[in-house]
């Protein structure tokens, strides 16, 4: 590929007759700066001039004041989103605790750990717990969840992924967000049917789980 980058310069008006595709000239008596065309013809312009394949962006810019863009909020960076496509973003810590739903009890725990991120009001929980002597009774439940579960028709997905040990024989564990409650139920369902089989608090044992809800 041959690339034209000579500079030239003429004492008189107008290009060189002889300036060549790609070249740059400049002419003293009328000041104006030439570029070579395919065609044998010069492209003259002033300096400061927009040349052919530019535009002086800033000037655009400075012409349109961000109060003139529709559909942005009325100061850059905004104060608030009130807009639905800026969605808030969060992420943070909580304290998971295992309870009874007919009797909360108490235990002792070896592992216990939790964080979570929201995008509007839609929550995304982790949870690890690793317990010993727990005296509640009931379905299990995990309780402390940094948000109240919302209404039946938003609470979102269920069960993403769960894991506990021990648990009934030919089942899968769920877990349940429990409307107007910080907390989530965690249940077995049968292999096969989907049946749900009650899981109750276990003495001691070990659970993992990952739970989705809107608030």
């Amino acid at each position: 590929m041959l690339e034209r980058q000579r500079q030239r310069r003429t004492l008189g008006n107008g290009p060189p007759p002889d300036l060549l595709f790609g070249e740059l000239a400049y002419s003293d008596g009328d000041g104006l700066i030439h570029v070579g065309r395919p065609d044998g013809t010069a492209r003259s312009f002033a300096p400061g001039e927009a040349g052919p394949h530019t535009h002086d962006y800033a000037a655009l810019v400075h012409g349109h004041p961000w109060s003139a863009i529709t559909d942005t909020p009325a100061t850059y960076p905004p104060s608030t989103h009130s807009h639905s496509q800026y969605a808030e973003e969060e992420t943070g810590i909580w304290v998971p605790s295992i309870i009874g739903g007919t009797q909360a009890g108490a235990c002792t725990y070896t592992e216990r750990s939790g964080h979570y991120t929201r995008m509007d009001n839609l929550w995304t929980l982790y949870a690890r717990l690793v317990w010993t002597g727990h005296t509640g009774t009931g379905n299990l439940n995990i309780s402390g969840t940094p948000a109240i579960v919302g209404p039946l028709a938003r609470r979102g997905a269920g069960m993403v992924y769960a894991a506990i040990y021990p648990a009934a024989p030919h089942t899968y564990p769920v877990v349940s967000p429990r409307h107007g409650l910080n907390q989530v139920a965690i249940n077995s369902a049968a292999i096969g049917t989907g049946a749900i089989v009650v899981q109750n608090v276990p003495p001691s044992g070990e659970i993992q789980m990952i739970a989705i809800y809107w608030s």
